[in-house]
């Protein structure tokens, strides 16, 4: 399922995506496995040790792609979870209207 000259290009240090949701890098190599923070992932396969079937994790190569999804899902979130009783409502209506004239310059 994996590269195998990602997996055995990699060295301590080293940027891996984890279930192609998170970044992390690389703590340590092991003769049968790459450690990753306290996760355990084979050497060969990328998958992860100790797991099976639904709870089964990878290790992907790092791409812009998965950057820009993980900062956007990072905005996201900070919008929805954004105390906004204390913004004053013009900055509300600003963000508003910004949002709504990004979304006009998007449609055909």
């Amino acid at each position: 399922m994996n590269d195998e000259a990602f997996l055995a290009g990699l060295k301590p240090g080293d940027e891996v995506s984890v279930a192609n949701e998170r970044i992390e890098r690389v703590t340590k190599l092991t003769p049968t496995q790459i450690v990753v923070g306290h996760s355990r992932f084979n050497r060969k396969t990328g998958r992860s040790c100790g797991t099976s079937g639904w709870h089964t994790s990878w290790l992907y190569p790092v791409s812009q792609q998965l950057r820009e999804k993980i900062a956007r899902r990072e905005v996201l979130h900070a919008l929805k979870y954004t105390d906004t009783s204390k913004v004053p409502t013009a900055t509300l209506e600003a963000m508003v209207k910004l949002m709504h004239t990004a979304l006009a310059e998007l449609q055909p």
